[in-house]
């Protein structure tokens, strides 16, 4: 969006003859001094042009006038040049500062009445350039996004028949096991309607992003899954740690924001059940991942780390994928360097949306997803040819959405190969 207005101050030419006329200002203040001390009377442009000369480096007589009755000597001593330069020193230091600070709130008001009324209509071409960006990635990738969408939706459908089924068998009362499986499947869900958006819009390194919350989603689920209900209900019961140092750490900055605290009941009762969740399941609980510490931990105090669980789970391939993801998360050099987005390196930095880098976070949503689903949704209890069925298309479509997303990036390459060699 364009910065510049009609009629907008700017600031910079302001401060910039403020600071150049200000040696000229304070000799010319001293001049009208000494002429008042005198009782001689001079026009501003005499006065003007001889603190011109005074700065110039003229030597010699200066005459304030043509008449002899506007002439005057003026001794200029050590002591005036002095008195100059201490003004100048609080021009510098008390004056501009607040001659910035009013010039600028005004400029900024200025600014921003001006921005806010062309608003409307940047909005109008911005929407028209993301349409337009959107169509032609949708000529691209389309296939693939396609089939993402599919995938998706499947997901879902399967999902709630799931939930339904397991609903009505037990009357309303979900085991632990089903309860978080089905509740991480929904997660899991939504994340990929979230990455599938960030890929329309030519997002790649947030959609990579938002697969590493979808990676976090799949690895847990697997592990809850291959160890059973236990697991199920200390992972439900872990909220109660999560509460604790929640709470801890609003109790820390609180005070600087200006919050208050926590009631002492909702306090007491959050501390009580914490004490009583450590009691039953052991000081490991209370650290990270500490509802999977009673078969992973390791070392004395039991330490987890999400690596272990991959390990577990089997997922440990995916553990370059995930340190790129992670690159996108956190303010990392390597994420601020290194950008899905850029076709090559370019001293024209991504700062939008680009064509390039779908690939990754397409085939591994598609993958991480298509896991997660057929162990959530695949109920024993279910028709056998309905988890057949839909495990079948799953599968599928997670062979086929990477096959047809690297597809339009070879090509994609091949132009912006051929646009670079017909530039040289």
């Amino acid at each position: 969006m364009s910065t510049a207005t009609k009629g907008t101050i700017d600031i910079g030419d302001i401060l910039s003859n403020v600071l150049r006329d200000a040696p000229k200002l304070a000799v010319e203040r001293l001049l009208r001094e000494k002429l008042q001390k005198m009782g001689v009377k001079a026009r501003k442009s005499s006065i003007r042009r001889v603190a011109e000369q005074i700065l110039s480096g003229v030597k010699g007589t200066v005459s304030f006038g043509e008449k002899a009755a506007d002439a005057a000597d003026i001794e200029i001593t050590q002591v005036d040049l002095d008195t100059v330069f201490k003004r100048l020193e609080k021009f510098s230091e008390v004056d501009l500062p607040k001659i910035i600070e009013g010039v600028g709130d005004r400029t900024a008001n200025d600014l921003y009445t001006s921005l806010k009324k062309k608003w409307a209509q940047e909005h109008r071409h911005q929407n028209t350039d993301l349409a337009r960006f959107r169509k032609n990635l949708e000529l691209r990738y389309g296939e693939g996004l396609g089939k993402l969408r599919m995938l998706a939706t499947i997901a879902r459908e399967w999902g709630q028949e799931n939930y339904q089924r397991k609903f009505a068998r037990c009357k309303g009362t979900l085991s632990n096991l089903d309860d978080v499986l089905i509740r991480l499947h929904v997660r899991a869900c939504q994340v990929v309607l979230e990455i599938i958006t960030l890929l329309e819009t030519g997002l790649a390194d947030g959609a990579i992003a938002r697969w590493r919350t979808l990676h976090e989603i799949t690895t847990v689920a697997m592990f809850i899954e291959r160890h059973g209900e236990e697991t199920a209900q200390r992972y439900v019961h872990y909220q109660i740690v999560e509460s604790k140092k929640a709470m801890t750490a609003y109790e820390e900055c609180r005070k600087d924001l200006g919050y208050g605290a926590y009631s002492k009941k909702q306090a007491a009762k959050i501390t009580k059940e914490y004490a009583r969740v450590i009691a039953k399941y052991g000081k490991p609980f209370g650290g990270e991942y500490g509802w999977a510490a009673h078969l992973i931990g390791q070392g004395p105090k039991k330490k987890v780390t999400f690596a272990n669980l991959q390990n577990a789970v089997g997922m440990k391939q995916m553990r370059a994928h995930y340190q790129m993801a992670s690159y996108n998360v956190h303010a990392s050099p390597k994420g601020v360097y290194f950008k899905l987005g850029e076709m090559e390196k370019s001293t024209v930095l991504l700062a939008g949306s680009s064509n390039a880098g779908l690939v990754e976070p397409a085939q591994n949503a598609a993958l991480s997803l298509s896991k997660l689903t057929i162990i959530a949704c695949n109920d024993r209890d279910a028709p056998p040819f309905d988890n057949y069925m839909f495990a079948k298309i799953v599968n599928r479509l997670m062979w086929e959405i990477p096959q047809d997303f690297a597809r339009a990036d070879r090509l994609l390459k091949r132009e912006h190969k051929a646009v670079k060699s017909s530039e040289k």
